[in-house]
Order: C-alpha cells, then sequence, then structure tokens
C-alpha cells in the first residue's frame, strides 16, 4: 500500500479541500465535549483494568457476556434486542412530542409545543408505507417523543404491519406508559402488538402501567437508563418486576447528548471517557458510574435467579454494534460495482479529480478494468474507482484519493496517495 501524504502536500485542490472539511469536522467533533464543561472522570485506564475485572467476575455469576465485552444478559435476550444489535430493526415515529421532561432525554429540542418540531415529523405514514412494500422485514418498532399520544396512528400502523408480514416480524412499542389505558393496549393487542417496553424512570417507578400492559400485551419489558443515584430504586423494584412476570428488565448506559448540560453538572456527573468517536457517530458520551451501577445491578440479579432477564446495553453496543451494522446494512443496499462496504459499513472507493481524471481513464482501460467498476460521478465530479484497481493507477502522475462514504453517500474518511 502507497503511503499516504499529509494535507499540506495535497496538490489537487478539490482534494485538498475535502481533506481539509473532514479534518474540521472531526476536530470540531473531538473539541465537542469540552464546550459543557463537563470533565472526564480520572484515572481512566486504571477504571478500563477494573472493568475487565468485573466482566469476569460476572461471567463467574453466570452473567452472559457478548459482542466482546459491550452485551450482558443473565437469562435471555429479547427478540427486539437481537434483531437491533444486527441492525435489522426498523423505527416509525408518529410524533417527536412528549408529556414528560426527562433530563436524560435524547431529543427533548421536540418536546411539545416546541417550535423546532416541523410538520414532517409528524406525518411519517409514508415512512410505514414505504416499509410495506418490503419483500420482508424482521422488526418493527414505534417510538417517539411519546408515541401513545397518537394512539390511532401507533394502532394502525402495528396492524398494517401484521398484516404484510405476519409473525415473521415482531412488533415493539417504546412508551413512559402515562397514556397505556386498558382501552388503548386493548386495541394494540388486537392490532398484534408482540412487545411493549415502559421505560419507568419517567414515570417515577411506578408500576401501573406495567400491571395494565401485562394484561394485553405477549411480552411486556421494562427499559430505563441507568441514573447511578437511584441504584436502590431499581433494586427495590426487581423482586417486584419478577413477580409480574415482566420478561425483562433493559438497563441503558446513561449518555449526554449535548442537552441540559446545567443538569449534568448539578448532578456532579462526570463524562466516563476521553476517546474520540468519528465525527459522523451519534453525539453521545456515556456517564461515569452509569455502567459500574449496571453491573452491581446485573450481579444483584443473578445472585437471586430471578426468572426474568436483565440486559445492560452499554454505550458500545449501541455505537461499535448497531450502529455499524445497520449502515453495513444500508451500505450493502446502496453499494455500486465500483464501491466496496468495509468493516464498519462504509462505502470504499478511489477517487481521481479533474483535470487528472484522463489520465487515470486511459491507465484503467489499458489494464482491461471493466467499466461497471469505473464511475464518473458528475456531482462531485470525480472519476470513482473499486479500491482493487489502485495497482494500475499511476501515483506518480496524479493524486488519488481512497474515500469512504456513509450510505447516504457523505464522504467522511479520506487518504490521499
Amino acid at each position: 500500500m502507497p503511503e499516504a501524504r499529509c494535507e499540506k502536500n495535497i496538490k489537487n485542490p478539490r482534494l485538498k479541500e475535502l481533506s481539509s472539511e473532514i479534518r474540521l469536522l472531526q476536530e470540531r467533533r473531538n473539541a465537542w465535549q469540552g464546550v459543557f464543561n463537563l470533565k472526564v472522570a480520572p484515572c481512566e485506564k486504571e477504571r478500563e483494568n477494573a472493568r475487565l475485572a468485573t466482566i469476569e467476575i460476572l461471567r463467574h455469576k453466570g452473567v452472559r457476556v457478548l459482542n466482546n465485552g459491550k452485551t450482558f444478559f443473565t437469562k435471555h435476550l429479547s427478540g427486539g434486542c437481537r434483531s437491533c444489535l444486527r441492525g435489522e430493526n426498523y423505527n416509525f415515529v408518529p410524533t417527536f412530542d412528549c408529556n414528560r421532561s426527562c433530563f436524560f432525554c435524547y431529543q427533548p429540542r421536540f418536546s411539545k409545543g416546541s417550535p423546532d418540531v416541523k410538520n414532517v415529523y409528524h406525518s411519517p405514514v409514508l415512512e410505514v408505507e414505504e416499509l410495506l412494500r418490503r419483500k420482508n422485514m424482521e422488526s418493527f418498532s414505534v417510538s417517539g417523543g411519546e408515541p401513545l399520544l397518537l394512539p390511532g396512528k401507533v394502532i394502525r400502523a402495528v396492524s398494517e404491519v401484521k398484516k404484510r408480514f405476519g409473525s415473521a416480524c415482531r412488533t415493539h412499542l417504546y412508551t413512559n406508559g402515562v397514556c397505556a389505558t386498558a382501552s388503548i393496549l386493548k386495541r394494540l393487542q388486537k392490532a398484534g402488538l408482540d412487545e411493549i417496553r415502559i421505560n419507568l424512570t419517567a414515570g417515577h417507578y411506578r408500576l401501573t402501567a406495567v400491571k395494565l400492559a401485562k394484561i394485553y400485551i405477549p411480552d411486556v419489558i421494562v427499559e430505563i437508563p441507568v441514573i447511578p443515584e437511584e441504584e436502590k430504586e431499581i433494586k427495590m423494584i426487581m423482586p417486584r418486576l419478577d413477580r409480574l412476570g415482566v420478561f425483562c428488565l433493559n438497563l441503558h448506559e446513561l449518555l449526554f447528548l449535548g442537552y441540559r448540560p446545567e443538569e449534568y453538572f448539578c448532578r456532579g456527573y462526570f463524562l466516563k471517557s476521553s476517546r474520540k468517536r468519528p465525527f459522523y457517530s451519534e453525539l453521545a458520551i456515556p456517564v461515569f458510574r452509569s455502567e459500574e451501577t449496571a453491573f452491581g445491578l446485573l450481579g444483584f440479579a443473578a445472585s437471586r435467579n430471578y426468572r426474568m432477564s436483565v440486559h445492560y446495553c452499554s454505550s458500545d453496543a449501541k455505537q461499535e454494534v448497531q450502529h455499524i451494522n445497520k449502515r453495513k446494512r444500508c451500505a450493502l443496499t446502496a453499494r455500486r460495482e465500483h464501491e466496496k462496504v468495509t468493516e464498519r459499513g462504509l462505502l470504499e472507493k478511489l477517487v481521481i479529480y479533474k483535470p487528472e481524471c484522463c489520465l487515470a481513464l486511459k491507465d484503467l482501460k489499458r489494464n482491461n478494468v471493466p467499466s461497471r467498476q469505473i464511475y464518473f460521478n458528475r456531482k462531485k465530479k470525480r472519476l470513482e474507482v473499486h479500491p482493487a484497481h489502485i495497482v494500475f493507477l499511476d501515483l506518480e502522475k496524479y493524486e488519488v484519493g481512497r474515500v469512504r462514504s456513509l450510505p447516504d453517500l457523505r464522504d467522511v474518511e479520506l487518504r490521499v496517495y
């Protein structure tokens, strides 16, 4: 593999511009967490060693560990979680409005009455119609906001998906449970809802919605973020959830996503890690002590041998497993003949910008490179070639970029030779 050039040595203006754009986006992402005055917890390396030791202790207690130490559960994973980790879940959002204002919410800007809410967010029935045209679908979820603010849309969506795909597609609903009346749950049962996931944190751990949902919905799951200072409350509800026959308690690592930093600061939170993620990944940083608390809850559950499973979904499980698998699936659908799908679900190709395109094309034709693996991108004004053919390009005469793009074709990584 030829040696990549540093940005200052790139001669082609468009390649230099693209390199600068990507670098600036990454620098902005790296500086993002510092904007909010939230500090990273000290002794990061020592904490990582302690984490690995804790995982081994959990293994000995019978906790299952998957995805290279990113997914943990005591008994079983729900079908929805398995589909999600494989990146095979399709999500429908009938509304971003909500009847609660949780500090940890990943979209508080879409709270009820917010001027930022666009009409498009309230008319995604078109998205369901598009999904119905698929040949098959394994998993379909409805989330929000609080989706049960619009129960008619939710029920109609579940019903249509079930009519189209039947038992081959498992349907899930995410809700805080406040609007989950007996009447609505009965209609959801009739529509074919397989699983309801209730965030008890939004309702101060009251079990009213869980008890009611157990009457109508086959699988009831409680899904909550692990707020470190609420460990005692979570331990107290565990045996009650088990007695109610809850299928699974899903614990999520508490994340900071850039909203309400003052709340995180007032609670005395530190961020868990200084590790830099690619700028195109989700803007989410785990909060220190959330995972440690989740590990404690897993050990607590394993020692009591509850019938329900307790599942901890870490930030890494979302970022390094779920998101990458979903990106891979999208990339395989979007891939053209001149592109290769990488391990992280990016579309890779070689690019040569004007005015060197003609020279590169001659080299490729001379070496009988198939025309289907050569593409001229008129919008970006560049020649694109399958990465395998770099051996036929004369790197002494012109510059060649190895570009990686998201499935939506945004360029996010570049090396220039």
